[in-house]
């Protein structure tokens, strides 16, 4: 278990030092930042005095590693539209989008992995169609035209629940069902496919001869060892959650990293854009780790790979 997990760490060190070799470049890809903060009025004696103090006018390995050592410390300059720390600006954010993720990834678990369970004990029945049609249709809808839809039905036509903002309960179902839908589809299709195949493997059937209840057999045996597939996936979707939230944060105006990194682009604000890409991958990194050392648990097999 120590070395899987050393390896998972390394792996996921590589990576996050990877995302900040790619912030870097693309920032510089875009052009000269000097340009970001000067006017046409600007002198050239002023833009060359303010290149040296920034530290501009040096090679680019020398730069990326003056911004590499205050970014670990979460120092990424200050934002050019709230003239604070962008760092600040950022965590702000957070709260916002992880509740969004959490009820998303809760409505998501408590539909999906029950449905696709069903339906593949009882295959062939109505539940079996049910759940069939929800992973279809689940899968099919893109998430903007979903939330717009269901704005307009329960926002507008019936007036039950508020069309945006950050609120009470109620202003979380909307969002939540936008953002949680395709997943919880995904989650019934593997989580059925997973039931399907363990309950035809031989030692299922084994267990069913010796006179196993079939409860413990569909419970204990069968749908226990097809939990891998449906939480590597989970992890998934709650990585995806925490950090692809832009357009359903954006259709619902919700005040969090979502919305912020597409109002950061537009106004080119490159602090915030960096720190809310580099949170980003952070919390992608962290929440497959989580994942990693879910499945090595219940599969110590796993542990060996």
């Amino acid at each position: 278990m120590k070395r899987f997990l050393a390896k998972r760490l390394i792996a996921s060190t590589v990576i996050m030092w990877f995302a900040t070799v790619l912030v870097f470049s693309l920032s510089r890809a875009a052009g000269d930042p000097t340009y970001l903060f000067i006017s046409e009025y600007t002198t050239d004696e002023v833009i060359a005095e303010w290149r040296k103090e920034f530290g501009l006018d040096r090679p680019y390995p020398i730069q990326y590693i003056t911004w590499l050592w205050p970014a670990i410390r979460g120092d990424f300059g200050a934002s050019l539209n709230e003239a604070r720390p962008a760092f600040d600006v950022v965590i702000q954010k957070v709260p916002a989008t992880l509740q969004l993720a959490a009820v998303s990834f809760a409505f998501a678990i408590a539909v999906g992995i029950p449905i696709g369970a069903l339906s593949a004990v009882r295959r062939g029945s109505w539940w079996d169609l049910i759940g069939r049609v929800i992973a279809l249709i689940g899968q099919a809808t893109p998430n903007f035209w979903m939330g717009i839809m269901l704005v307009l039905l329960f926002s507008v036509q019936f007036e039950l629940l508020p069309t945006s903002g950050r609120g009470g309960v109620d202003h979380y179902v909307l969002p939540a069902i936008t953002l949680g839908s395709g997943s919880a589809a995904g989650l019934v299709r593997l989580t059925r496919s997973a039931m399907l195949e363990m309950l035809d493997s031989e030692f299922v059937k084994f267990a069913r001869a010796k006179g196993v209840s079939g409860e413990t057999v569909v419970w204990k045996h069968a749908f226990r060892n097809s939990l891998i597939v449906p939480i590597t996936y989970a992890g998934l979707i709650l990585a995806g959650f925490t950090t692809g939230t832009v357009v359903v944060e954006t259709v619902f105006g919700w005040p969090g990293l979502g919305r912020l990194a597409v109002t950061a682009t537009n106004d080119n604000d490159f602090p915030v854009m960096s720190a809310t890409v580099l949170l980003f991958t952070l919390m992608y990194i962290i929440v497959n780790f989580v994942v990693d050392v879910s499945y090595a648990i219940i599969d110590p097999r796993i542990r060996r790979a």
